[in-house]
């Protein structure tokens, strides 16, 4: 039975090689000694992009922004969302790199989203991150508010 098993083995080993499958079998088998340097930000965005897409959102009026600068401002906000429709409100959570833009309409905030998923959105030198919301609505003090217009009214 050893000269049978032998010589499948030999056969498949032949077939394998005349199939030129010889060094993607070595590349998969040392699979586990490769190394590759990624930055875990990277990582972690893309852990989140998966997740997101993973997840079925209801289209809301509501954009969320990931990895923004600290110095993010409402203005930077406003100039990035202008072009897609009407701004209505802008949040910025500034300790966990995040900031939310409200748009006019719901279709708005869908064309904004579409549009970075192909164009890499940039504000102050950084790469944001820019998908919709879970917010339906934002809710947000006089201080945010008084910003947003500001920026408006500065456009």
């Amino acid at each position: 039975s050893s000269g049978i098993n032998a010589e499948y083995g030999e056969e498949k080993q032949e077939l394998l090689m005349s199939l030129h499958l010889g060094p993607v079998i070595e590349i998969v088998n040392r699979k586990t000694n490769v190394s590759f340097d990624v930055d875990p930000a990277e990582t972690n965005e893309a852990k989140k992009l998966k997740l997101d897409m993973q997840r079925s959102i209801q289209p809301t009026q509501v954009v969320h922004v990931r990895n923004a600068p600290e110095d993010i401002s409402a203005l930077d906000l406003c100039i990035l969302a202008m072009k897609f429709g009407t701004v209505i409100n802008t949040l910025i959570m500034r300790q966990k790199g995040q900031a939310f833009i409200e748009f006019a309409e719901e279709s708005q905030a869908i064309a904004f989203v579409n549009y970075h998923n192909y164009v890499p959105a940039i504000v102050r030198n950084k790469h944001v991150f820019i998908q919709l919301s879970t917010h339906s609505h934002l809710k947000t003090n006089a201080e945010s508010q008084s910003a947003t217009q500001a920026a408006l009214n500065a456009l």
